[in-house]
């Protein structure tokens, strides 16, 4: 049985996820597309600063916007959630290892460097 402070946690929290559900978060599906997995970060943010959502609630809800590779890398590694000191950044550092490969990263470097606008560089 809850007490009644549990029960308010789980009620507050409850309100939480109906809240971030109502403003349509983004989804991340595991795509390698380093503009996708930039925005999915920033707009998960972005909602969740808004809602001032709890440090420690960010991650849990998060999860529920992974589809897909994501979620399938997620279920191999939601047990890290319980170790100490886990927390948002530290899921989005594991979620940036996975996902948003250096490889990947720099060849989109590489191509904002060659984009021209007639015969003048980005540089």
């Amino acid at each position: 049985m809850l007490g009644a402070k549990e029960k308010r946690h789980e009620d507050d929290n409850s309100l939480m996820f109906k809240r971030l559900a109502s403003l349509n978060p983004p989804v991340y599906n595991g795509a390698a597309d380093p503009e996708a997995f930039k925005d999915w970060i920033r707009g998960m943010e972005r909602l969740f600063d808004a809602l001032h959502c709890p440090e420690e609630w960010r991650v849990g809800l998060a999860v529920l916007y992974l589809r897909d590779g994501a979620d399938r890398w997620w279920a191999t590694v939601r047990e890290r959630q319980y170790e100490p000191r886990f927390n948002w950044s530290t899921f989005k550092e594991l979620i940036k290892n996975q996902f948003y490969h250096v490889s990947l990263q720099k060849m989109k470097e590489n191509e904002f460097m060659q984009l021209k606008q007639g015969r003048m560089s980005v540089q």
